[in-house]
């Protein structure tokens, strides 16, 4: 998000963060980017032996984008995955096992998408996400027929993470109905396909007040395509006007000062730069 011009935006962020943990957090770069620049294998698996579970983490997803160019890495990704004390560090090691190249290990968590335990299904949704393997969306798909709040807020996750038209229809389905809204709202923000704009501006008017944030956050989320011209650049204008218009009336309407301010946010990212004071102006009412 570009920052507003405001010489206490830092402050105003900082309480924004404390309201809506993750918002505006921003990803820090990995201790071994430059060893990834680099293809300094040696160096990123000396990273797994670390004491801080961080850098062991960023040392597993680092081997992991390096794909097979880090095949030298898995016997002691293996060890971590089975047998580090930290299970986040465990869960980004088992990523990064797939990531390099071990179809059996994406085969072996896909099948957990069919268990009988929701922990295990979520937890199972939630690696695949990470891993970012187009191959198991119809998977995904088919574990989202549930009605488990659990199961499914982690399945709607995975999708938006992977960012496949495909789960267009069934996240549009779950949001419409009420299933998991929220998570639903940001996924469909995340794959970003203009389709989804209607169904998003109708929850603006839910009586949930996190759908109602997230369908704002979403539409903020949706670009122009890239290389569209003809009828389907005056339909995305259109419906880029639609929500804008949508956002507009919420930001200043809405009862609830969360989905005012998530609404200013989406504004702004779609370049109405006026609702940049707004945003400052709602964060300092709290």
């Amino acid at each position: 998000m570009t920052k507003p011009t405001d010489t206490g935006y830092e402050e105003l962020l900082t309480n924004l963060e404390k309201m809506e943990p993750g918002l505006t957090s921003q990803t820090d770069e990995n201790h071994f980017a430059s060893a990834i620049q680099k293809q300094a294998i040696d160096t990123i698996i000396d990273g797994l032996s670390h004491d801080h579970p961080d850098v062991r983490i960023d040392a597993a997803e680092a081997l992991g984008r390096l794909k097979t160019r880090a095949m030298p890495a898995l016997t002691p990704l293996k060890q971590i995955a089975e047998g580090d004390s930290d299970g986040t560090v465990r869960q980004a090691a088992a990523i990064a096992l797939i990531q390099i190249g071990g179809d059996a290990l994406l085969a072996e968590v896909t099948k957990n998408l069919e268990d009988d335990n929701p922990e295990v299904i979520a937890h199972a949704a939630v690696t695949l996400g990470k891993v970012g393997d187009p191959k198991i969306v119809p998977n995904l798909l088919k574990a989202f027929q549930t009605d488990d709040q659990l199961v499914g807020s982690a399945i709607a996750w995975a999708l938006g993470q992977l960012a496949d038209s495909r789960a267009l229809t069934w996240l549009a389905a779950a949001l419409e109905n009420g299933f998991v809204a929220a998570n639903a709202a940001e996924a469909l923000g995340r794959i970003g396909d203009p389709e989804a704009i209607p169904i998003l501006i109708d929850s603006l008017y839910s009586d949930n007040e996190d759908t109602r944030a997230y369908a704002a956050r979403a539409l903020g989320m949706i670009k122009a395509p890239e290389n569209i011209s003809g009828l389907r650049a005056t339909t995305w204008l259109q419906r880029k006007e639609e929500s804008i218009d949508a956002l507009c009336e919420t930001m200043e309407s809405d009862p609830s000062r969360k989905v005012r301010i998530f609404a200013s946010i989406a504004l702004f990212e779609l370049g109405h730069k006026q609702a940049g004071q707004q945003f400052i102006s709602l964060v300092r009412e709290g």
